[in-house]
């Protein structure tokens, strides 16, 4: 192969990686220590010990246009907001299961606005 041919093989092979993980659902795991949460190329863990509840809220997202998107999201003992799963993505029985599996709540309606705290005077 010639340096041209390999340079084009590179090139297709990382084009193709970056819009396969683009382009992939969110994934959330839990397993004995962590609950992580896999958006894109972001991943966020937290111990799993920590988390307290699962809201339904809305959480505001920032891209061309500013919305208040429905949202799971995970909170700790404070409400401190971990991390927001988009509804979109998830079924509720799923999202049901899941908490059940970690043992805790979820609480909320999909009307709360959420900003870094989940305030649990309206859970």
């Amino acid at each position: 192969m010639e340096p041209r041919e390999i340079n084009a093989l590179v090139l297709a092979a990382g084009s193709d990686w970056l819009l396969w993980r683009v382009l992939q659902p969110p994934v959330l795991k839990a397993d004995s220590v962590d609950v992580t949460y896999r958006s894109g190329f972001q991943t966020t863990s937290v111990p799993r010990s920590e988390l307290t509840m699962i809201f339904q809220g809305q959480v505001v997202q920032r891209a061309r246009y500013t919305a208040w998107v429905q949202s799971y999201v995970f909170g700790v003992g404070n409400g401190k907001v971990m991390f927001a799963a988009p509804a979109f993505w998830f079924r509720p029985e799923d999202v049901a299961a899941f908490a059940e599996r970690l043992g805790i709540p979820v609480r909320g309606d999909f009307t709360q606005r959420v900003t870094g705290v989940i305030n649990e005077a309206a859970t």
